[in-house]
């Protein structure tokens, strides 16, 4: 009669101390030593692959991030300047006689600060 297996512990640990006895023995089949290491060095290669993609993604990230820094900081300085010239076309005075085309810069400076404010302003460019 065959003899029983007791607790599923007691057999993998036993798998575990054969297996690792099979690598470690002196002998041990030295072609089961070299697939060892072949899938091991696979494994290596495979995450070695993996972390050369990573690493070259994060650098293109990190590129398309500095590029859009580099944007997003011209376009607030261009804003800027915007707005201090709309301000300063709208703060012109005048006298009795209005200047049709300082009266309508000043509509345009108004409506483009509003617009840059966040404000909703019409759209609509009368001529």
């Amino acid at each position: 009669m065959p003899p029983q297996r007791s607790t599923g512990a007691i057999s993998t640990s036993t798998r575990r101390a054969r297996s690792t006895q099979a690598v470690t023995s002196g002998d041990a089949d030295p072609r089961a030593v070299v697939r060892a290491l072949k899938r091991e060095l696979s494994r290596l290669q495979a995450v070695d692959s993996k972390l050369t993609a990573a690493q070259l993604s994060l650098d293109g990230l990190r590129r398309e991030g500095d590029q859009a820094k580099k944007r997003t900081d011209q376009a607030q300085a261009s804003l800027s300047a915007l707005t201090e010239t709309l301000e300063a076309i709208q703060a012109i005075r005048h006298g009795k006689r209005v200047d049709r085309r300082l009266a309508k810069a000043q509509k345009l400076a108004e409506r483009g600060l509003r617009r840059a404010q966040g404000k909703k302003g019409p759209a609509i460019s009368r001529s």
